[in-house]
């Protein structure tokens, strides 16, 4: 079971228990459209996500406006179809233990990338990517403007898909791969331990603009 509580003053939706999140079905027809924290869907800020949630339902925070930060579990979760979409304010998804970074979304414990999870989140500049994720739809990031860059392993399908798309270059072998979406790819030194890591060392070395 999950439960909610939401801090007013803060704007913070706090979620913790075991197990997945419900879906909402059928959003823009005639199914269900509301989560239990939809009472406050415009003052949503930040969402915090406890350790012990499995999924992100789908539908979760699509038309959260004014969400701007979410904090991941540090366990292994999945996000379901749309979960994000039209969240227009979001700046960044960052896992337990971490600091957020503007622009940055952090997906490194999640293992699959569903339809349009983070259509419409025109503030994304660049995200971390897990290595198990096999695919990568057009419509995942789709009208994300802002998206230049998007992290992941060498071996990882985010290579692959660079490759694909004539976009890799490479600057080295004991190095992280990392691809420019627009702009073709790098690599960041191994010692960039974390998504953190990677993201400022990117901004430190001008590859990002």
């Amino acid at each position: 079971k999950i439960v909610y509580s939401f801090d007013e003053a803060t704007g913070t939706l706090y979620l913790s228990g075991v197990g997945p999140m419900n879906d909402i079905v059928n959003y823009y027809g005639g199914g269900s459209k509301t989560q239990w924290w939809f009472d406050y869907k415009q003052s949503i800020k930040n969402v915090v996500i406890a350790d012990g949630i499995t999924y992100i339902g789908k539908y979760a925070f699509t038309q959260c406006k004014n969400l701007e930060y979410v904090e991941l579990p540090a366990n292994s979760i999945l996000i379901g179809n749309a979960a994000f979409e039209e969240c227009v304010g979001l700046k960044s998804i960052y896992v337990r233990g971490n600091d957020p970074i503007v622009g940055h979304i952090d997906l490194s414990t999640v293992p699959e990338l569903n339809s349009w999870t983070f259509s419409k989140c025109y503030l994304i500049a660049n995200a971390t990517i897990n290595e198990e994720v096999y695919d990568i739809g057009s419509s995942v990031f789709d009208s994300c403007v802002n998206l230049s860059g998007v992290y992941g392993t060498v071996g990882s399908y985010a290579e692959e898909f660079a490759k694909k798309n004539n976009l890799l270059r490479t600057c080295g072998t004991d190095y992280h791969f990392v691809e420019k979406t627009f702009h073709g790819g790098i690599y960041v030194p191994r010692d960039c331990e974390t998504a953190a890591d990677i993201a400022r060392w990117i901004c430190e070395n001008g590859k990002i603009k």
